[in-house]
């Protein structure tokens, strides 16, 4: 039986902003001996907004960075204090957000959370939200201990083309809706067949669009579409 599915990016299109940052602010505070990685990360933030790095560019050296941070650490306590992250953390969730995710289960289709905000963040979101499936940046474990090496970067484009091909193509999953908010989520876009793009009006896609802000508004228009497709 066929599995209708959303594909669904977070950083901006779920969640204000990039929550790497953010994150990786609050864990210098708990390893304070680390947090001259947290001020690279900074760097790389500023050269994104004055336009010196890509969308890609900027999701590939904050990874290396946040890998780096994680190196040596123990995966438990770092589970710990993602839990405890959230609780501040989502209030930076858009006000559509979790309505968002009940009106999919409503209509049963099941979400695939792929960004590049980091794993351990986005499976505690998981535990509260109860999306299905999820990819984000994860960094190898060994016997619980953090090793410097990127496992997957689905905050790259080309990496969020491969998760999704293989979803798709090796699974029986239809992808009826998708959701994103910057050209970085073309991968997403292009395989679905209704778009609905968070504060960017300005792109341009193959697919049907539908535009939506930061209002509860949203959810009508949300489900009006989902109706219009007859799920």
């Amino acid at each position: 039986m066929t599995e209708n599915i959303a594909l669904i990016d977070w950083d901006g299109t779920i969640r204000r902003g990039f929550t790497i940052i953010d994150w990786l602010e609050f864990l210098a505070e708990h390893y304070k001996q680390k947090k001259n990685l947290l001020y690279e990360m900074i760097e790389k933030f500023a050269e994104y907004e004055n336009g010196s790095l890509s969308h890609d560019e900027l999701a590939n050296d904050t990874a290396y960075i946040y890998s780096n941070f994680l190196k040596g650490l123990n995966s438990d306590d770092i589970s710990i204090l993602s839990d405890e992250f959230i609780l501040e953390d989502k209030y930076k969730l858009f006000s559509f957000s979790i309505g968002l995710f009940e009106i999919l289960k409503k209509y049963n289709i099941n979400s695939i959370v792929i960004s590049g905000c980091p794993i351990e963040i986005l499976n505690s979101y998981k535990k509260i939200i109860g999306f299905e499936y999820v990819h984000g940046l994860k960094i190898r474990i060994e016997k619980k201990i953090y090793k410097n090496e990127i496992i997957t970067n689905t905050g790259i484009s080309k990496n969020k083309e491969k998760v999704i091909k293989n979803e798709l193509l090796l699974t029986d999953k239809l992808a009826k809706l998708s959701f994103g908010n910057s050209i970085s989520d073309m991968p997403l876009f292009n395989n679905s067949k209704v778009s609905f793009v968070v504060n960017n009006e300005s792109i341009i896609i193959p697919s049907y669009k539908v535009d939506i802000a930061d209002n509860n508004q949203s959810l009508i228009l949300f489900e009006n579409e989902i109706r219009k497709m007859g799920c």
